[in-house]
């Protein structure tokens, strides 16, 4: 588990994206799916560069939007926050 947090603390790009869901004031938040991934897959697979992220995966938890089935409501955090990574 320590290589893991090693080899995303040494990808800058990732490090950077970190802060997401800081900027977007979200306190119950998660990078998720291929944010670590693809980043494991890179250095498993010995890939000298991390192959740049598609997409990212935010999750998140707002107990005042929960319904009785205890699933919130989808609003587009994103897409109102900060562009970030590569091509934004």
């Amino acid at each position: 588990m320590q290589c893991i947090a090693t080899w995303l603390g040494a990808d800058p790009v990732r490090c950077g994206l970190l802060a997401v869901p800081a900027d977007l004031q979200l306190p119950d938040a998660w990078l998720a799916a291929g944010f670590v991934r693809n980043r494991v897959w890179d250095r498993l697979h010995g890939y000298p560069e991390p192959i740049p992220l598609a997409d990212l995966d935010v999750i998140h938890f707002v107990r005042s939007t929960a319904g009785p089935s205890g699933t919130g409501t989808s609003k587009p955090h994103w897409r109102s926050g900060r562009q970030a990574g590569p091509g934004r």
